[in-house]
């Protein structure tokens, strides 16, 4: 009996310490700014507090180790081209200690030299800044420490890329139309049009 109790006790401690590990982001809309959530969600952590892994709003986890790629910087308003990452840092954001304005201004990580460059996530963290917590992910690209405090819009403006993310349905989409228009060219035959199409139909919604 005492061994059973003593195994329950560690598996509970094994459960609570991996959650612990993992820092929460599912309740946080990215696209919404929600005063009461982030107050809320601010006071479960201490400044520059660090974890294993992250879980996005969409429920995706990643953790440290993880792989991804810089994708094409957004274009800022009355550039004449993508000169700036506008939501990826130079910076490792979580240790450094950086005024809270120098962010949208000196801190952008330039694009020219880091398009497609390869980054691995190597801390996972929140620093409180007049109160709040914001959440960091720290990646080591290029000999450079760079960050995102939101992946989730990082992700969905493809300034950063997950190359084990399945196909969006966009994407299998303008796949299989170019796969169309090579098969109206007789440049591929119609049984491998129709095996790529039952393959990507998997994915459009």
């Amino acid at each position: 009996m005492k061994k059973l109790v003593l195994g329950l006790l560690m598996m509970v401690s094994f459960y609570s310490n991996a959650q612990k590990d993992t820092l929460n982001l599912s309740t946080i809309n990215p696209n919404v700014y929600d005063t009461k959530a982030l107050k809320a969600f601010s006071k479960q952590f201490e400044n520059r507090q660090t974890f294993e892994s992250v879980k996005d709003y969409n429920g995706n986890v990643y953790k440290l180790g993880d792989k991804f790629k810089l994708g094409i910087p957004q274009k800022i308003q009355g550039a004449l081209e993508n000169t700036l990452f506008l939501g990826i840092y130079g910076v490792d954001a979580i240790s450094t200690i950086i005024p809270a304005t120098e962010f949208v201004t000196t801190l952008r990580l330039p694009g020219q030299g880091f398009s497609g460059a390869e980054c691995t996530v190597i801390k996972i963290g929140v620093r409180k800044t007049f109160g709040f917590a914001m959440p960091f992910i720290v990646f080591s690209c290029l000999g450079r420490e760079v960050s995102t405090a939101s992946i989730d819009a990082s992700l969905l403006t493809k300034e950063l890329i997950d190359p084990n993310a399945p196909m969006s349905s966009e994407e299998a989409i303008s796949k299989l139309k170019g796969l169309k228009e090579k098969l109206d060219l007789e440049l591929i035959s119609k049984q491998e049009y129709d095996s790529q199409k039952n393959e990507l139909s998997k994915f459009i919604k």
